[in-house]
């Protein structure tokens, strides 16, 4: 496992098609740009676990796989921004 540090961030992606939806974002992921992220098991579009931490500066425990980081724990949270 990983550690990723950055701020989590929701957007609307693939807007018009069936994969239309709330995806999550560790945005400047210790400086290599975005990196999508999902959970195992769980579907990444509107995935209310990320929902909550729109905005939240975090460090995330995890694996990347298939351009996504699987998460599979939050270290550590910051106040929202």
């Amino acid at each position: 496992m990983e550690q990723f540090r950055g701020k989590i961030e929701v957007r609307l992606q693939n807007e018009g098609s069936k994969s239309e939806g709330y995806y999550a974002f560790l945005v400047d992921a210790e400086g290599g740009g975005d990196v999508k992220l999902s959970r195992e098991g769980a579907y990444p579009a509107g995935d209310p676990f990320f929902a909550e931490l729109d905005g939240r500066e975090v460090v995330l425990t995890g694996e990347m796989s298939h351009g996504w980081l699987v998460v599979q724990s939050i270290d550590e949270t910051t106040e929202k921004s």
